[in-house]
């Protein structure tokens, strides 16, 4: 597959993951497809990214990050940006995701590894799905 043939896409995005590879790797691809992306190795920087940030449009969040029980950074996320969906990426299987957050609202939940137009459609449904701000 061609990175022509990948869904194209705009706006700004958070990505969050504690992974320096998974950073640099997902966030040049989504800027390749068209997307501006701000990366945040921990929850505290995606927390004063996210205030900081208001034309933020969608939030990729690992689940797993040190110092920080993955339902506590949802919930302070959505209480900066109660609006901006997020999307979880884990590599633990949905039903152990589903406890880990402990009935936290997701707009979407991507397991990794993932295939680079997996990750693309997703983003795309979401964003479809959100009223434009």
């Amino acid at each position: 597959m061609s990175i022509d043939s990948l869904p194209r896409g705009s706006g700004t995005l958070l990505l969050v993951d504690d992974d320096v590879a998974v950073l640099e790797v997902t966030g040049k691809l989504l800027e390749i497809v068209g997307y501006s992306v701000l990366s945040a190795p921990d929850a505290e920087t995606a927390f004063e990214l996210a205030r900081r940030n208001a034309q933020v449009r969608l939030i990729l969040l690992d689940l797993t990050l040190p110092g920080f029980e993955s339902s506590v950074v949802i919930e302070n996320l959505r209480q900066i940006t109660p609006d901006v969906p997020i999307v979880v990426m884990t590599g633990y299987p949905e039903n152990e995701t589903e406890s880990r957050l402990q009935n936290q609202q997701i707009e979407g939940y991507l397991e990794k590894p993932f295939q680079p137009p997996m990750l693309l459609k997703l983003l795309a449904d979401v964003l479809n799905a959100v009223p434009t701000r």
